[in-house]
């Protein structure tokens, strides 16, 4: 696996675990200590994150989604999303019998004419995923703080957020790219001194709301799995 060598062998079991009970098909190799060890898991992202039959409201289950896919949106480079992630398809168990490959059961055929019908749907599942990626798409689109050529760093806030401040080349724009990857609350304190650029406010480039510093210092309170990217507004 690519995470070997990165994270411990306990979060790495923890992960193979998980996806096993949500229905991934999991692939293994002999070392050569005649041992076996994982080094693929087969499952849609959907899957891997949100278990068939959840009792959780189908809104926080796409948030927690996005929030998962949020930190590739936010790095250099030009993120490659895949139809079945952008529609969050379910494991497709049948295909995998069908074939017996593993790999199968994230690339199951798409009714397009089903897919648009769901959008169409107030409350669905596409609804919802629809128009919350939509806006983060829109935000990376339009402003030049994402550009694949910028800058970046990577700010150790705090272990619940995933944080990277982004730069225009010309360094005349800049994002404040956070998201809360876990299913508490949680509070951050940032010290301004620690970004390129100091401003008195940030607006959000996907909800619009706006924050305030003081004494050089930005609050923020997370809700769960909350997705914040943050502009300076300039001369404020």
């Amino acid at each position: 696996m690519g995470v070997r060598g990165i994270l411990p062998a306990e979060d790495i079991d923890h992960i193979v675990r998980t996806a096993q009970d949500r229905g991934a098909y999991v692939s293994f190799k002999m070392t050569e200590g005649r041992r076996e060890e994982p080094y693929e898991i087969n499952s849609t992202w959907w899957s891997a994150l949100n278990p068939a039959g959840s009792r959780e409201d189908i809104e926080f289950q796409v948030k927690r989604y996005l929030a998962s896919r949020s930190p590739a949106l936010v790095l250099p480079g030009v993120p490659g999303v895949y139809i079945h992630g952008a529609l969050g398809s379910l494991n497709n168990f049948q295909k995998v019998e069908q074939s017996g490959v593993k790999r199968e059961v994230n690339r199951g055929f798409i009714n397009a004419r089903a897919v648009a019908e769901e959008m169409k749907i107030p409350g669905s599942k596409l609804s919802i995923l629809s128009r919350r990626s939509s806006r983060l798409a829109l935000a990376r689109t339009r402003h030049r703080g994402f550009h694949p050529n910028g800058p970046h760093h990577v700010l150790n806030l705090s272990p619940d957020v995933f944080a990277v401040f982004r730069s225009s080349p010309e360094g005349d724009q800049h994002v404040l790219a956070m998201t809360n990857v876990t299913r508490r609350s949680t509070r951050l304190r940032i010290p301004l001194e620690r970004l390129a650029v100091v401003a008195t406010r940030w607006q959000n480039l996907i909800g619009e709301r706006e924050w305030a510093a003081k004494d050089g210092i930005l609050e923020i309170t997370f809700e769960p799995y909350d997705i914040i990217w943050l502009q300076p507004l300039q001369g404020r």
